[in-house]
């Protein structure tokens, strides 16, 4: 087993993930890092250097490699924003895959009682909202950079499983680019709206950029996790 706080590579039933542990294993808490399209377990700790040795800190390859290169958490529709009902099986999947690593990584027992915090971008923020929704109480603060709230297949205040039930009470940072070309800022708008209606507490930050993360918001995002 490594040692120290320096980054290794776990293989797991299929799944490959990146693990970095923190200066005090008994103490710190766990974040997820989950990439985009076309991410992969490396591209995530750009935003990570300022948390180094404060999280267990897990980066997973998404599931399905795509044909370009670099890997999904959903495969790509050019006609739609994929809903939250897309992700109920992925997020399953990662959920009991952290599982696995928590084991092989040795994270304590209590450590692994307490909510994830989860650490997206793009699709990956989209996933990240997926699993507050689907397993509530296994979430703690979400970071959603260059991301989008997936859809509901029906209106909120007609469906079930609105998003006051996931969402109420957590603490949510939510970063973009004005001029992002990938993921339009409107849908940025649309998520802190909705988020808010649904009583989370959401921290917004804008930057004229693309579709990445400018430096006053990676300054945020820091504080953010603080």
């Amino acid at each position: 087993m490594p040692t120290g706080i320096e980054p290794y590579t776990l293989e797991s039933d299929g799944w490959t993930v990146r693990v970095q542990p923190p200066n005090d294993p008994a103490t710190a808490g766990v974040l997820l890092l989950l990439h985009g399209w076309t991410g992969d377990e490396k591209v995530m700790w750009i935003f990570t250097r300022a948390l180094a040795g404060r999280f267990w800190m897990f980066a997973p390859r998404a599931p399905q490699a795509v044909p370009s290169g670099g890997y999904a958490w959903l495969p790509h529709n050019e006609q739609r924003w994929p809903a939250l009902e897309e992700f109920q099986s992925v997020t399953g999947e990662l959920l009991a895959a952290y599982e696995r690593w928590a084991d092989q990584a040795q994270v304590p027992a209590d450590i692994r009682q307490r909510p994830l915090d989860l650490m997206g971008f793009s699709q990956g923020a989209a996933m990240s909202f997926a699993v507050a929704a689907h397993y509530p109480q296994r979430v703690g603060r979400i970071a959603a950079l260059a991301g989008f709230l997936p859809r509901l297949a029906h209106p909120p205040d007609a469906a079930p499983d609105s998003w006051a039930p996931a969402f109420r009470g957590r603490r949510v940072y939510v970063a973009h680019g004005s001029q992002d070309e990938i993921v339009p800022v409107r849908m940025a708008h649309e998520t802190v709206r909705e988020l808010q209606a649904a009583g989370a507490d959401v921290t917004f930050c804008e930057s004229d950029v693309g579709h990445k993360l400018a430096a006053n918001c990676l300054k945020g995002l820091d504080s953010f996790f603080s």
